[in-house]
């Protein structure tokens, strides 16, 4: 047990949950805006209601969603290599950790608020201990 580097999870977890939000953020002010702006949209005056459903309508694309879950995936290999690169000791152990731990926030975070379909939440559970080990991989290469 002595190899567990409870900071070094602690801050891969940290740059892969935080990270993951802000990218979450900037991408649902970009659809916006990127609505707002559409010619379509922009000559109607829209209500509020008209302008959620427009904006789910583009957010629900399934490519829009596959992109977000590899960039998700990715920014979950970013966790594990900063948790590899902060441990002293067993890289691997604690990134594998690490995205587990991930997962499990994410699974949770879907419970409570589900926003993926089920597709997309099964690729990034499928992924997401394998790109937090080649996070690690690339720490240790």
């Amino acid at each position: 047990m002595d190899s567990i580097s409870v900071s070094a999870i602690f801050w891969g977890l940290a740059v892969s949950v935080g990270l993951s939000f802000v990218i979450g953020i900037v991408l649902a002010v970009v659809t916006g805006v990127s609505i707002a702006s559409d010619e379509e949209v922009a000559g109607r005056d829209m209500s509020d209601e008209e302008f959620a459903r427009y904006y789910l309508e583009n957010i629900s694309d399934t490519h829009f969603l596959f992109g977000l879950v590899m960039i998700s995936l990715l920014v979950n290999a970013l966790g594990g290599y900063v948790t590899a690169c902060a441990t002293i000791s067993a890289p691997w152990l604690n990134a594998g950790i690490m995205g587990l731990l991930s997962l499990l926030f994410t699974v949770f975070m879907e419970r409570w608020q589900p926003v993926l379909p089920r597709w997309a939440l099964w690729l990034w559970v499928i992924g997401a201990i394998p790109a937090a080990l080649s996070g690690a991989w690339i720490c240790v290469r």
